[in-house]
């Protein structure tokens, strides 16, 4: 909660065993201070961790001979792909993932995580990956969606605080989209808006 000085802790103190941050780490430059770090891979970031455990003798003077341990993965994290795809690309990826059948009794299915590119919002693309993992050795863990970077010269969205007293609701949603996707938004989603905000304003009427 508070960033404190290693001199915060007593010298008396052989060893401080502090929590929460994922990797294990000396404080201060001081061997008996440490993140403890976790013993198994808690988020994707840590995919090419080496997670550890600490050994090592106390004695009068503090502690010595400290020797990390891998804690060997149990269950593996994989990612697909390794940088962000169109989607077409990664469902070929996908299909060539192991088939439930090589699954060693003794081991888990590995963690997944999937990389996409998209130009626009897909309502239906869980359902199509989860389609084209039917039947492999995996337990999906995660969809990462990417967009294009927004263009510099792109002023969609840059004035739009300015201006907002002077925009429909249509405008606002249609700048929005265009600032975040790089494209207009489609008619049948632009049409449902429309619907939507309508429906709202009379609900704000009679109420």
């Amino acid at each position: 909660m508070e960033c404190i000085s290693a001199s915060a802790f007593h010298p008396d103190l052989l060893y401080v065993a502090l929590g929460h941050i994922h990797k294990a780490q000396k404080i201060g430059g001081e061997q008996r201070i440490r993140y403890s770090g976790s013993p198994l891979p808690l988020s994707f970031s840590e995919l090419n961790y080496k997670h550890q455990v600490l050994s090592f003798e106390v004695t009068a003077g503090g502690i010595d001979q400290i020797m990390p341990i891998e804690v060997p993965v149990s269950v593996p994290l994989i990612r697909v792909p390794q940088k962000h795809a169109p989607l077409p690309e990664v469902i070929q990826e996908l299909e060539k993932l192991p088939d439930a059948s090589t699954l060693q009794p003794d081991l888990y299915p590995p963690f997944l995580e999937i990389r996409i590119l998209l130009d626009e919002p897909r309502p239906g693309l869980r359902h199509q990956i989860e389609k084209a993992l039917e039947g492999k050795n995996i337990r999906l863990a995660k969809i990462d969606v990417k967009y294009p970077s927004r263009k510099a010269e792109d002023n969609h969205y840059g004035n739009m605080e300015e201006n907002l007293g002077e925009l429909t609701p249509e405008e606002v949603f249609s700048r929005t989209y265009s600032a975040q996707f790089q494209s207009p938004p489609p008619q049948e989603l632009s049409r449902l808006f429309k619907q939507a905000a309508i429906e709202a304003s009379q609900n704000q009427d009679q109420a």
